[in-house]
């Protein structure tokens, strides 16, 4: 039986990671590709005034992204509490996600977006239900 190495574990974090923010910069770099009525649209969401429902979303969206980051970061050093800070930000972002209003993407952004959801996945499953999660599970550090 094949066990992941605490290395490909951390190839697989930092993988996710950066497919997540790939797939943001390919997203603005590629906003010029879209159709006018497109364009047009994310230029008026992005002008368009902050309401207070868009206010409390942000108040969400802040500390789950500084959360995310300090999963990140944890997952990487075998800090035991990060696997569920990660999954906690994981499932509170797929919680307000339906609550952000409508997106366009371009087909390579959408496609690595796609990409880092699945690679989430996959990271879950491994921290969670694979002898990897043994490296959590202790007391003391394992890094």
């Amino acid at each position: 039986m094949y066990v992941l190495s605490k290395r490909s574990l951390r190839v697989l974090i930092v993988g996710e990671f950066l497919l997540a923010v790939l797939s943001l910069i390919v997203g603005i770099a590629s906003e010029g590709s879209l159709p006018e009525p497109l364009r047009e649209f994310e230029r008026s969401r992005a002008e368009g005034e902050m309401t207070t429902f868009d206010w409390v979303i942000l108040g969400v969206v802040i500390p789950v992204l500084i959360a995310g980051l300090v999963a990140y970061v944890g997952l990487l050093l075998f800090w035991r509490p990060a696997r569920g800070i990660y999954l906690a930000t994981t499932v509170v972002a797929g919680l307000i996600s339906p609550f952000l209003g409508p997106e366009v993407a371009t087909g390579p952004a959408g496609a690595l977006e796609d990409l880092s959801c699945i690679v989430t996945g996959v990271l879950l499953a491994v921290l969670y239900f694979s002898p990897v999660s043994e490296l959590y599970d202790r007391r003391s550090s394992a890094a």
